[in-house]
Formats: C-alpha cells, structure tokens, sequence
C-alpha cells in the first residue's frame, strides 16, 4: 500500500464543500416532496415508498459523486453530503415548512375537502340517477317499436 501524499490527501479533501453543495440540492429537492405531502394527503404505503425512493436517491448520488471524481467512494464525502443535507433540513427546510405548511394545511383541509365533497356528492347522485334508470327500464311492459 503506497502512501498517500499531500497533494492527493489535498485534493480529496478539495471534495468536501462539492459533496456539501450536493447535499443540500438533494435537501432541497427533499423538500419539495415534503411540501407536496403537506399539500396533498398520502397513505401510509406511498410515504414509505417514497422514503425508499429518497434514500436511493442520496446513495446514487453518493455513488456516482465519488466514482465519477476518485474512482471510489470515500467517507468523508459521505459525511459532507450528510452533513448538508442535515444543514438544509435544520434550516432552509424548517423556514420552509413553517411558511408554507400552514397555507398547505389548510389548502388540504378546505380546498381539497370541499372538492372531494363536491365531487362524492356529484358521484351519489350520478349513481342514484343510474339506479333509477335501470329500475324504469325492469318496469317496462311494452317492447319499443323500431320504425323502418
């Protein structure tokens, strides 16, 4: 195993603000899916896949970050990309959640209520008037004449 020199230990550590810089635009687009779920209400299932779907995200991230700059994965650019994530999330992300969660709350609450409510009501009577055409249609004695 050779020794590394300082030129090299400098370059690798050259990658740390890169790997931060990284981590916060991930951050950012994380929020984003956080303002949408405050917007908009999901079942447990679809918040758990698009949990899996974020942590592979940062780990492709991680992944071709390195491999595309050293060759191969490094912890301390895994740390830098956690540490700005975390930064984006304590901060910038909390800013934003506090702004906009409230509005989005009650976009959720009010808006999307009453369209759901418009909407269900819209269905029962659709289906009230289907119901009531196929039992005229049962009470029909007569056959339609078909003119020629």
């Amino acid at each position: 195993m050779s020794a590394m020199s300082i030129f090299d230990a400098a370059k690798e550590l050259g990658l740390f603000p890169s790997g931060l810089i990284l981590g916060l635009m991930l951050g950012l687009c994380w929020e984003a899916i956080r303002l949408i779920r405050a917007a908009l209400p999901h079942p447990a299932p679809v918040i758990f896949i698009q949990d899996m779907l974020g942590v592979m995200v940062f780990w492709l991230a991680l992944f071709s970050f390195c491999v595309g700059t050293l060759g191969r994965i490094r912890y301390h650019i895994a740390v830098a990309m956690l540490t700005g994530v975390l930064a984006e999330r304590f901060t910038t992300g909390r800013i934003l959640m506090g702004v906009l969660g409230a509005p989005l709350g009650l976009f959720r609450d009010k808006v999307l209520a009453a369209l759901m409510g418009y909407i269900a009501k819209s269905l029962k009577k659709a289906g009230g008037v289907f119901v009531r055409v196929t039992k005229n249609s049962k009470n029909l004695k007569k056959p339609l004449k078909v003119e020629s």
